[in-house]
């Protein structure tokens, strides 16, 4: 518990955080995820929750983009490196975005957060961002998962990871499928240098 109190603290500053994900080689997976999941075409609509320092945004075309994260720092670096007209980052919680009076989005993105709530804290968090879905909108979310196919090593950085609650693909599942969300499903062992396990869910209103 105390190695994990120091990376929160250490990994809360956003020059550090951004830091982390150049060297663990994160760019791949955002690459990986924009082209084969979130594939957004210019004019989408986008949601970034728990957008951290804006990582996603040099990946991504033309489009709406509004990032929400609950770190001023973060948002203080991505509205510095990122923003724009067409892209703005606000500072706010999830229990905030019907009141943020953005409107519908066409993709929600949310990318490694689910690791760091709570079941009931997640389902809230679910339940209100696929109320800012339209019709035929998707919540993509990816979170580090246990897997019986994984690495002995993958195995070890889950347990390490300084999110308390990585859970199993089918924790995930249910989870959303709890907030009225259908779920389809991808595990991915292979984006990093180094053995580590993700687990990339596309989730639409039931």
């Amino acid at each position: 518990m105390r190695r994990v109190a120091v990376l929160d603290r250490v990994l809360h500053g956003a020059r550090l955080y951004d830091l982390s994900r150049r060297t663990i080689g994160a760019s791949n997976e955002m690459r990986r995820l924009v082209g084969d999941v979130v594939r957004p075409t210019e004019g989408t609509r986008m949601l970034d929750f728990g957008c951290g320092n804006g990582r996603l945004v040099p990946f991504l075309p033309n489009l709406d983009y509004v990032g929400v994260d609950n770190n001023p720092s973060y948002i203080e670096q991505a509205t510095a490196t990122h923003g724009s007209d067409q892209v703005r980052f606000v500072c706010a919680d999830v229990k905030d975005l019907p009141s943020l009076g953005f409107g519908e989005f066409d993709v929600v993105v949310s990318l490694g957060v689910l690791h760091h709530l709570s079941d009931e804290v997640a389902e809230t968090a679910v339940t209100a961002v696929l109320q800012q879905l339209t019709p035929q909108g998707r919540l993509i979310t990816m979170d580090p998962c246990f897997h019986p196919e994984q690495a002995s090593l993958a195995r070890v950085l889950m347990a390490m990871d300084r999110g308390r609650y990585v859970r199993h693909p089918e924790d995930y599942r249910r989870l959303v499928e709890r907030c009225n969300g259908v779920v389809t499903q991808q595990i991915w062992h292979d984006v990093y240098k180094f053995p580590y396990t993700h687990c990339v869910q596309v989730v639409v209103r039931g």
